[in-house]
């Protein structure tokens, strides 16, 4: 299923199923009797309609059953049932139908969100931090990133924290792609506040070949707008002598992002927030002339 998904372009679809996972997947397709449990005690599969979930989770040995109804949709030649099994299918209609599908995105966009404030800053968070992190990015860049992972060099010198590749579909993450040639994005995870030169230039080592001159440090500053005399003037000087830009993406700011998903219509937020966000670093930090406007959805287009 994830396949499938991250081969589209639904960034909505993706992330909700990242953040429900294989049993909720499960649970949401039984919730609305696209699939069935077989029940042993009944020897019958049982459906629902009710958008109620099923009163035990999944487990490898259970058999399900696509309802029968969906068999010629999907193309399905080869009966399941017997004649006998197929006509003690138990569906359970109800007259409520209440998805629970939003209520689980939403607690478990709660629960990433309540898990940052409970990792201590420092060496004694770091791993929790970057594990966090890279929940987080799976999430917010469902559709734009694939194959996001800690630690994909292993033990080798150059040892990124988190990378990912862009695909390159939607309008920010397709200006990164042409204007800083990332096919591959790095993030470096850093379970503290204030960034140094230290930070910065391990960052820098890293945006060679695929990595492009762009790559991001997740930190636990409290904002995402850079200090003169501080991040910002590392910015500066890493952009001027190693032509690499390197945006600050505190934890808070990520976390911002996970609220605005609990509304599913708010999908794209992300990619409008990123691309303001380069905007301001490329004009108002580096003082370069931005010669790309983001392209209006059909949504916000006059008639």
């Amino acid at each position: 299923v994830y396949t499938l998904l991250e081969d589209s372009d639904d960034q909505a679809s993706l992330a909700e199923a990242r953040l429900l996972g294989p049993t909720g997947l499960l649970q949401s397709l039984y919730s609305i009797g696209f699939i069935g449990l077989h029940d042993q005690n009944l020897s019958s599969y049982t459906f629902c309609h009710d958008g109620r979930t099923p009163d035990k989770g999944f487990e490898s040995a259970d058999r399900i059953l696509v309802h029968p109804c969906y068999w010629l949709g999907l193309n399905l030649s080869r009966n399941a049932l017997a004649p006998d099994e197929a006509e003690e299918i138990n569906d359970e209609y109800d007259i409520k139908v209440d998805s629970l599908n939003p209520k689980i995105r939403n607690t478990k966009i709660g629960q990433i969100v309540a898990q940052l404030d409970k990792i201590p800053l420092g060496r004694e968070g770091e791993r929790d931090f970057e594990l966090w992190s890279l929940e987080a990015l799976k999430v917010i860049f469902a559709a734009q990133l694939v194959g996001l992972q800690l630690h994909p060099d292993g033990a080798a010198v150059q040892r990124r924290d988190i990378t990912g590749t862009n695909r390159g579909k939607s309008d920010f993450w397709s200006r990164v792609l042409l204007d800083y040639k990332s096919r591959n994005i790095v993030f470096d995870a850093k379970n503290f506040q204030e960034l140094g030169p230290d930070e910065y230039r391990q960052l820098q080592s890293y945006l060679t070949g695929s990595y492009g001159k762009l790559g991001f440090i997740i930190n636990r500053d409290e904002s995402e707008n850079l200090t003169s005399g501080k991040d910002l003037d590392w910015t500066r000087e890493m952009h001027g002598s190693h032509q690499c830009l390197i945006v600050k993406l505190p934890a808070k700011f990520i976390s911002r992002f996970l609220q605005k998903l609990r509304s599913p219509e708010k999908h794209d937020v992300v990619d409008r927030q990123m691309w303001k966000l380069l905007t301001t670093y490329e004009t108002n930090y580096l003082g370069l002339k931005s010669t790309r406007a983001r392209k209006k959805s059909a949504s916000a287009k006059r008639p």
